[in-house]
């Protein structure tokens, strides 16, 4: 009962966000489920990456795929050299970093930022290059897609529109968090989760994923935007408080 239920609640925030349910999955998992911080940022892997993969299904026509082919290599590095260092990280640096990302969602979500003028400039390889490694260390050591530092990031640095700097982020977290779990993989395959407990995080979260997609569906943009806006604040400010006690 205890992994359907934090399912749902993954399922319900991501289905409100389009992201962002693994911020308050890894809390659960480790009050809840009684998991290490170390242990529940892997657990929340497969989960992030399929959530990520169903949302692009619906935008992949507005990827960069100059940016996502550059990023590939960067990413895919500093997955594998955090997945060597991560086991001796302290716990409380990966709890301090999952806090400041609750903390640069926040601030996402109320500070709106200006639409992007039209530009026929290249992103820089470059600003790519480090996106690209803070994508992957980010995902590697919290179990997070990263997409509230993406998601800016690609709007500031790259100049790219809102719609494609949220499906290439998508794209990116889709990458990260494949390159994360395949590093890790010996240290998910070692957890002590069972079958049936694994069945119940994926079934809360497709049930709670699908019914909140349809109710979203079917109410007004005013009061979309309101739901996301003070429902995904709250989950942030949860996870925060969930995170330091």
């Amino acid at each position: 009962m205890i992994f359907l239920l934090i399912g749902t609640v993954v399922g319900s925030v991501m289905a409100l966000t389009g992201a962002g349910g693994a911020i308050i999955g890894v809390p659960l998992l480790v009050h809840l489920a009684h998991y290490s911080i170390h242990d529940a940022s892997v657990l929340a892997l497969p989960i992030v990456a399929t959530a990520a993969a169903v949302s692009l299904i619906f935008t992949f026509r507005h990827i960069s795929s100059r940016v996502v082919s550059i990023i590939v290599i960067p990413a895919a590095f500093s997955s594998y050299a955090l997945s060597f260092l991560k086991p001796i990280i302290p716990s409380y640096l990966i709890v301090g970093a999952m806090i400041l990302l609750a903390i640069l969602g926040l601030i996402h979500l109320w500070i709106k930022m200006p639409e992007q003028e039209s530009s026929n400039t290249k992103p820089s390889s470059f600003h790519i290059t480090i996106i690209g490694l803070i994508a992957g260390s980010i995902t590697c050591l919290t179990g997070l897609g990263g997409g509230v530092v993406l998601f800016p990031l690609f709007r500031l640095f790259l100049k790219m529109k809102e719609q494609s700097a949220l499906s290439t982020g998508l794209a990116v977290i889709c990458l990260s968090t494949v390159f994360s779990l395949f590093f890790q993989r010996d240290q998910l395959l070692g957890l002590s989760i069972k079958i049936f407990e694994y069945l119940g995080l994926v079934v809360g979260f497709l049930v709670a994923n699908t019914i909140m997609f349809f109710i979203l569906k079917n109410v007004s943009t005013h009061t979309k935007n309101s739901l996301i806006r003070s429902g995904y604040s709250f989950v942030l400010c949860l996870s925060i408080v969930l995170l330091i006690f």
